[in-house]
């Protein structure tokens, strides 16, 4: 048997554009608004670029570009455009941004050294680590990265993993393909019962398009249905 070390989930938050700006404007080079204004033009001359079939190279980020995939045909004739069936942005980190595990760097504490620790159990009800380890709808499972998970009137989610009495879980959704998706309570789903290792949803809203769970104090994403 092999023991393997993991991420421990939620413990990652997602950091923002906007959010990005004001750590750099406490930094008293520019305004948050500036920063915020320049990185969204390049995003959108990046776009531009790529469409073009153009790379993008970002000195001390990496190289942005194009792949796609297209289906094999026996006929030369049959061989257009459209087999084309998956467009992929993919990226190439730049050398000087590679990270390392600083416990086993030549040099420790590198400013591309990434420091690790194994953390302790957290205690939460009946004890164990903070975890969200499956998803079932009616109790059929449903796999993260499947997509957007649709649930309606009388179905049952249930919700698996460790310690979940430590944090309150929520769900981004929508009540409808064209409403705003939004992070809510799980109650507005439907009833919510709950043990330490189990939560149960009977859903009463007429309608959810989930795409992630969250946690309720950090905002970190915990399951993503979206692939």
């Amino acid at each position: 048997m092999l023991y393997h070390l993991k991420q421990v989930p939620g413990s990652s938050e997602i950091q923002t554009i906007e959010s990005i700006a004001r750590d750099i404007e406490a930094m008293g080079a520019l305004s948050a608004e500036d920063v915020t204004h320049v990185t969204k033009s390049f995003v959108r001359e990046l776009r531009k670029v790529l469409l073009r079939g153009d790379k993008v190279k970002v000195d001390g980020l990496g190289i942005f570009f194009l792949t796609f995939y297209s289906a094999g045909v026996e006929n030369e004739k049959d061989c257009t455009v459209k087999t084309i069936n998956r467009v992929n942005i993919r990226f190439r980190v730049d050398n000087t941004l590679r990270l390392v595990n600083d416990s086993t760097a030549t040099t420790r504490g590198g400013e591309n050294n990434v420091a690790f620790a194994i953390q302790g159990a957290t205690t939460g009800g009946g004890g164990g680590t903070f975890a969200v380890t499956g998803v079932s709808v009616n109790d059929a499972p449903v796999s993260a990265g499947s997509g957007e998970l649709i649930v309606s009137a009388g179905d049952t989610v249930k919700i698996q993993g460790a310690a979940l009495s430590a944090a309150t879980i929520k769900a981004n959704f929508a009540t409808s393909p064209t409403g705003s998706y939004i992070d809510r309570s799980l109650s507005d789903i439907g009833t919510v019962s709950a043990t330490n290792t189990l939560i149960t949803i009977h859903v009463t809203i007429a309608t959810a398009l989930i795409t992630k769970l969250l946690r309720g104090d950090t905002g970190a994403t915990v399951y993503e249905f979206e692939p």
